[in-house]
């Protein structure tokens, strides 16, 4: 079926948005700025991402699933956030394998000056309930595309079907058999299967 008009112009002004968002320097104003924040698109994604994944999904391998990219390319991009002191990498407690990510006070400052926080604030500013339906929206087309281009859907883990409720603050995750904050209900996680989805 082909799009209308009204499809493609909302189509058009979803990748604006995304485009004008997506740094948060205009290069003709990062004269004055410190260099680590004068980051890259990728740079931006990344730290982007490590704030708002839950602590199992801010790991290379994920962030390269999220942005859609190798895990050699991400796992540079991380390198270098971590030599600008922006990301302190740990081992992780349940596998000592595995390596996790978060950000330094020094990356938080920086996220702070995110072209992306404008965009968060115009959202926020909506009334509740234009608010909601634009957050319903996006969930759901972000999911069909992510469907139609083979491409893994994340969400939040109160959206999930490993969501499981047991004697915990908040919540307990199946998948990864570890009990959940409060926090981590509504970050990004790797893992994530919409709870409709359930057999």
């Amino acid at each position: 079926m082909a799009s209308g008009p009204d499809a493609e112009l909302a189509a058009d002004l979803i990748v604006h948005l995304a485009r004008i968002a997506r740094s948060g320097e205009d290069p003709g104003e990062a004269k004055g700025r410190n260099s680590v924040q004068r980051l890259s698109a990728a740079q931006w994604a990344a730290l982007r991402y490590m704030a708002r994944a839950n602590p199992f999904s801010r790991t290379p391998s994920a962030f390269a699933r999220y942005h859609g990219t190798t895990r050699g390319t991400a796992s540079q991009t991380i390198k270098s956030l971590v030599a600008a002191g922006l990301l302190t990498r740990a081992r992780d407690d349940r596998d000592r394998r595995s390596v996790r990510f978060a950000l330094t006070t020094s990356g938080e400052a920086c996220l702070a000056e995110d072209g992306a926080c404008a965009l968060a604030q115009a959202v926020a500013d909506l009334p509740a309930d234009q608010r909601e339906n634009l957050i319903a929206t996006m969930r759901r087309l972000a999911g069909e595309i992510a469907v139609s281009h083979g491409a893994p859907c994340f969400g939040c883990c109160q959206d999930c079907r490993h969501l499981q409720e047991r004697d915990t603050r908040a919540g307990y995750c199946a998948q990864v058999d570890a009990p959940l904050s409060l926090d981590d209900m509504h970050l990004l996680c790797a893992d994530f299967e919409a709870a409709g989805e359930r057999g």
